[in-house]
């Protein structure tokens, strides 16, 4: 009689067993057929880094190979002694150099970095961020070179520089750091001489941006800008914070960011020239993890308010309507 109970005991725990786990693959296997049913779920939190993921790879170069070209063509000589960012020691060794290029308004967009100073556009003729490492130590170089090959040659150009904090928008060297432009077989706008103050801060904030521009509105008055609204309008509920809105210029190597106005409910572009042409790029992620975008045409009339429809659209999709811009 115990070893009857025993076994009934056994059976049961069987039956149970096997009941989760028939119920466990029938969870896994809906979940399964949930995503291959729903191509627009993503692993992204915001349109931000989405388009991040396409941004340009940062290069490594041996800095007993200089000068060192990266694949865009900028070109960078670093001297020494070459000085601790945290100690102010000198470090003997080697440096590692480590660039990355921006030549386009693309590139630019993906990095998150608009041309945009003193709430004016600019062109750019190209950009990079450096830094510097010896034997693993942040370090600065005590003078230096680059320069920087650009199609685009303009009377106009100066040097801008910016920070990783400040790459929201670039600020005017107004002469502390003198550029040079090279009107030789290819036509490049650089620096070269000592490491000065403004060096010393790019250094010290952990990487260089530099950025080669001119503002397109050539000193227009205001009468000639206007201010301008996108408004999101969307079938899914979506959260604020993960829209980004980015207006790339049909006739400007140029790409500006919306920031969202709450009193307007709607992404503002501050300032923009009257007339310009540019393609409206909204993307965003539903509530439900759904890639959004909406991509339209827009010319800047005075105090002009547009509304873009967000609709979902796959990875893949989106990757190619990005390509095709």
């Amino acid at each position: 009689m115990g070893f009857q109970i025993k076994f009934e005991k056994n059976t049961y725990m069987k039956k149970v067993t096997l009941l989760i786990v028939v119920v466990s693959i029938c969870i896994i296997s809906c979940k399964k057929d949930e995503v291959e049913q729903n191509p627009f779920l993503t692993s992204f939190t915001s349109g931000k880094e989405f388009l991040a993921s396409f941004q340009p790879s940062e290069q490594v170069f041996d800095g007993d190979m200089q000068p060192i070209i990266g694949r865009g063509g900028v070109t960078v000589n670093l001297s020494g002694p070459y000085i601790s960012l945290q100690t102010n020691d000198t470090i003997v060794g080697v440096p590692t150099i480590y660039l990355t290029e921006y030549s386009t308004k693309f590139e630019m967009m993906f990095a998150g970095l608009p041309t945009e100073s003193e709430s004016r556009m600019l062109e750019s003729g190209g950009a990079f961020k450096l830094r510097v490492q010896v034997d693993g130590v942040q370090v600065k170089s005590s003078s230096m070179s680059y320069f920087v090959p650009s199609e685009i040659v303009n009377s106009q150009m100066q040097l801008f520089y910016g920070s990783s904090d400040s790459a929201s928008f670039w600020n005017r060297s107004f002469g502390q750091f003198p550029g040079s432009i090279s009107m030789t077989e290819t036509p490049s706008f650089g620096y070269t001489g000592v490491v000065n103050p403004i060096h010393n801060y790019l250094y010290e904030q952990g990487s260089m941006f530099i950025n080669c521009d001119y503002f397109t509105d050539n000193g227009s008055p205001i009468l000639n800008r206007s201010d301008l609204f996108i408004q999101i309008m969307t079938s899914e509920p979506l959260e604020q914070p993960t829209v980004t809105v980015s207006a790339l210029f049909e006739n400007y190597n140029a790409y500006m960011n919306g920031v969202w106005d709450q009193d307007r409910s709607a992404h503002k572009f501050r300032l923009l020239p009257i007339g310009e042409e540019f393609q409206c790029v909204v993307i965003g992620i539903s509530e439900n993890e759904q890639l959004m975008y909406a991509v339209k045409p827009i010319e800047v009339t005075e105090n002009l308010v547009d509304t873009l429809v967000l609709v979902p659209t796959s990875e893949a999709e989106l990757t190619v309507i990005l390509e095709n811009l």
